[in-house]
């Protein structure tokens, strides 16, 4: 076998050409340079037809293929001729054959849109049900594939053992909270005797947890829910009286207005605990549908005030007579000045904390006693009255 540089060559092998329809000579002198196989060098010009090229030295004959009967190719950015106009010179022409095409190219790929759209959307719907469904089977099959006779015994077991330790805790737990129900209200009754207020709060208050946990609600765990909160409020109670607050309100309104006192009074006494003695005949108010409060009215430096007490102390109270006389603990909520209807004081408390007073141990651990505005006697049935409506509801 031969072998050749430059263009591909056999000996001997007739080659077809386009040299006879073309008769014009090669635009350009093409030259050849071949490397025989024996190292000689064979140079030339190629024709415009094929030519047989022999080597001087073994004789071996190549083929040589004619030159390029085409013109070099133009410039880049050059055009032989110029490109025919899209658009007819007479403007466009409307048949009924490109009507037709129009509308298969346009028309009805436009039209059958929505309906193709609303096929696709029904298909993704249903493609994602049923894929979310073939979660939910495997997901069915892996607990199942889990749940074996083996694992399900030993889970009954461990819950078993479960429920025995808590039952076993539980019972612990109520087993010391009777011996603690009772054992810190004798302690707190001790203490209150020795009017030490501090102490006696701490047993009633352990009391009291104790009886939430055994949910009793006898009598006695009334009465240990009645002396928590009272020796609460006691030891809670604020260092102003009604009077000095309502009495400070007057002179800050009329020296800075209302807005100044309103601002005074969140800071300095909102939430602070009070005692109150009230006697006289009590109005029931109800306010744009709200829960009816019990209004007693008075005057003080001249200006009317109103005493609203809450309707948590109203629900305890069976009936409204004319004239009412109750002791109460209060936490303060508002004390405003309204200049409408007409000018008034008006003092609000917080109806979530707000209860009937019923011991006058703690009555008098808290530090007041009878007066001449509430002889002894007088104060004993007002609190026996109303820890017979606290007790019985």
């Amino acid at each position: 076998m031969s072998c050749a540089l430059g263009w591909g060559v056999m000996p001997n092998w007739p080659f077809p050409t386009s040299a006879s329809r073309n008769t014009s000579a090669a635009a350009v002198q093409e030259s050849f340079d071949l490397l025989c196989c024996c190292g000689q060098q064979i140079v030339g010009e190629r024709q415009a037809q094929p030519q047989i090229a022999e080597c001087s030295l073994c004789r071996e004959r190549y083929l040589i293929l004619p030159a390029n009967p085409y013109p070099p190719p133009l410039p880049a950015g050059t055009t032989r001729r110029k490109k025919k106009s899209k658009k007819a010179k007479g403007g466009p022409v409307l048949s009924a054959a490109g009507l037709a095409t129009t509308w298969k190219t346009w028309g009805q790929p436009i039209a059958a849109f929505p309906i193709s759209w609303g096929k696709t959307g029904a298909k993704t719907a249903v493609r994602t049900g049923q894929n979310l469904w073939a979660r939910l089977v495997a997901f069915y099959r892996g607990i199942l594939a889990q749940i074996t006779l083996l694992r399900f015994v030993v889970s009954l077991i461990c819950a078993l053992i479960g429920l025995t330790i808590y039952w076993q805790v539980r019972e612990s737990r109520l087993e010391e909270a009777m011996v603690l129900a009772n054992a810190a209200y004798d302690r707190g009754m001790t203490a209150l005797e020795k009017k030490e207020m501090v102490a006696a709060l701490a047993e009633f208050e352990d009391s009291r947890q104790a009886m939430d946990l055994l949910e009793r609600d006898d009598m006695q765990a009334r009465q240990v829910r009645q002396y928590a909160k009272e020796l609460g409020a006691a030891t809670q109670l604020a260092t102003s009286s009604l009077f000095d607050v309502l009495t400070e309100g007057v002179r800050e309104q009329r020296s800075s207005g209302s807005a100044s006192w309103n601002e005074r009074f969140s800071r300095k006494y909102a939430g602070d605990w009070l005692i109150l003695e009230l006697k006289g005949q009590g109005v029931l108010s109800s306010k744009g549908g709200d829960s009816p409060s019990l209004v007693f009215p008075s005057v003080f430096m001249g200006q009317p005030v109103a005493l609203e007490i809450p309707q948590s102390i109203l629900a305890q109270m069976p009936t409204i007579q004319d004239e009412v006389s109750l002791i109460v603990a209060v936490q303060w909520q508002e004390c405003r000045f309204e200049e409408q209807p007409s000018p008034r004081w008006v003092a609000t408390f917080n109806p979530q904390t707000a209860f009937l007073w019923v011991n006058l141990v703690t009555y008098e651990a808290a530090g007041y006693v009878p007066d001449e505005y509430q002889p002894d006697d007088e104060l004993k049935r007002i609190l026996v009255q109303q820890a017979k409506w606290v007790m019985d509801n």
